[in-house]
């Protein structure tokens, strides 16, 4: 008996020891990711880009209720706390992000698996993303999608997050193809009552017709508040107007820009094509087709692939633990880490660590 309680005393200090190991090394990968690659060295405590800063503006309070307004409204933001309550949300939200994934990673169901998904949290696609890209409402997406994952691989019903989910259009509408359109596959993959699958749908439909309905801004109101980044982008200019907008900055053929906005699309079409036969379901084929549009809308080709590779990864997760999939990793090597040194993958283009390098040299 006293040698079964010493074992037990034993793992568990192991798995707080690697918990732990694995915190500060993920934190440090997000944190050098941020300092390196989006302050390009200009400032040595966290920062988020002012175009990710202004969306942290819109609330309900100054503009009545419009789009990706629900986060701010929330936590109560205004010019005052802007910086600091926008900066403390999206280093908060990450370090929800890294608790989740490092208990994900110490599930004994996928003790096979560990090191890849130790690779993958280093990767450019990641953690170094998320670190690139801080502040993005999108992280929020990525957020509950890890807790999906947490409570599928842990059996704990998943009905309290089939009710929330479609609110997540009320922090971004992006979250339609970044998050919603994945947990709905997930419901179906777990074969999910009708009802409930249903149900998710219903709201999901009834708030994108609100959102289209009355969650524009007035023309008053984005004339006295055009020089607002977020309000002219997502309220002046309209989607399509927007869409537009960025594609004319990226289409320039004489610059590396373009050409690794087209990297990330054909990393995309190349991981679609992988997973549906490594994972053996056709049925991808439709959740691919329905996610690919952003890449023509929403521009940021970078940052919807990591979004992309984030969930497919834990949709593979889900469908091992469930299913017994066959899908399997080739051999680990630990030369596969030297990927880290690639650079985050997110916000417009692939590789900002050209840019940086290219800096660097200039300077």
């Amino acid at each position: 008996m006293t040698t079964l309680i010493n074992t037990q005393d034993k793992r568990f200090k192991n798995k707080k020891i690697k918990f732990v190991t694995l915190f500060f090394s993920f934190f440090i990968i997000f944190y050098l990711a941020n300092v390196i690659f989006s302050n390009e060295l200009d400032f040595f405590f966290f920062k988020i880009n002012w175009f990710n800063q202004s969306v942290y503006s819109l609330n309900y309070y100054d503009y009545g209720f419009i789009k990706r307004g629900l986060i701010a409204t929330i936590f109560n933001i205004n010019p005052s706390n802007l910086t600091t309550i926008s900066t403390l949300l999206g280093i908060f939200i990450v370090i929800i992000i890294i608790t989740l994934y490092i208990k994900i990673i110490l599930e004994e169901k996928l003790i096979n698996n560990q090191s890849y998904l130790i690779l993958f949290g280093v990767s450019p696609f990641f953690f170094q993303y998320l670190g690139y890209d801080l502040g993005r409402y999108d992280h929020y997406g990525i957020c509950f999608m890890l807790l999906t994952t947490y409570f599928v691989i842990t059996n704990k019903n998943i009905f309290i997050l089939e009710l929330i989910m479609p609110f997540f259009l009320l922090i971004t509408e992006v979250h339609f193809f970044t998050t919603i359109i994945f947990f709905i596959y997930i419901q179906f993959i777990l074969k999910r009552p009708m009802r409930y699958i249903t149900l998710s749908f219903a709201l999901t439909f009834l708030i994108t017709l609100i959102i289209i309905s009355v969650g524009g801004m007035s023309p008053e109101l984005i004339k006295d508040n055009i020089n607002n980044y977020a309000i002219d982008i997502y309220f002046n200019r309209g989607g399509f107007e927007g869409s537009i907008y960025f594609w004319k900055l990226i289409l320039d053929f004489s610059s590396t820009g373009i050409y690794r906005h087209l990297l990330s699309i054909i990393v995309y079409i190349i991981s679609c094509y992988w997973l549906v036969f490594k994972l053996n379901d056709k049925k991808l084929i439709f959740l691919f087709l329905i996610y690919f549009p952003i890449f023509i809308f929403g521009i940021d080709h970078a940052r919807f692939l990591s979004i992309f590779l984030i969930n497919m990864v834990f949709i593979t997760i889900i469908k091992q633990i469930n299913f017994n999939n066959n899908f399997k990793f080739p051999k680990f090597k630990k030369i596969f880490y030297l990927i880290v040194l690639v650079g985050p993958w997110g916000v417009g283009k692939a590789m900002p660590i050209i840019t940086v390098i290219k800096k660097i040299i200039v300077n």
